[in-house]
């Protein structure tokens, strides 16, 4: 999978820093732009890249739209803690995490921190 250079952008992550996310990607992975392309191709009309720090939390919240979250880097790992039997479920690169509009969710980012397509 051919990879191309284009102007990077840059996000605040959950802990402030300023950090700059590129459009190359490792070996056999899917570049930023295809990745955000596929997600789109699901469905979703408001797509971006999202970066966060190690061990960036997220309490408990809940989103009115459906969303999805495709790992590029890192780990995430969710719960949803008003649901019965509430289990932590870790994902990494390549998985697909959909949220359900208006369910409650809980998030840890890992000691990597974590790089995300976000569909909303």
């Amino acid at each position: 999978m051919a990879t191309h250079a284009v102007t990077p952008y840059l996000l605040i992550n959950s802990n402030q820093t300023l950090q700059e996310i590129s459009d190359t990607s490792p070996p056999g992975m899917p570049s930023r732009s295809e990745s955000e392309s596929l997600v789109r191709s699901w469905g979703f009309g408001h797509v971006f890249t999202w970066s966060d720090g190690p061990n960036a939390y997220y309490p408990p919240h809940s989103h009115s739209g459906p969303t999805t979250h495709l790992i590029l880097r890192g780990q995430l790992t969710i719960t949803f803690p008003n649901e019965a039997n509430a289990e932590k479920k870790t994902y990494g690169a390549g998985d697909r995490v959909d949220v359900q509009g208006g369910l409650v969710h809980e998030v840890w980012m890992g000691d990597g921190g974590c790089q995300y397509v976000i569909g909303e």
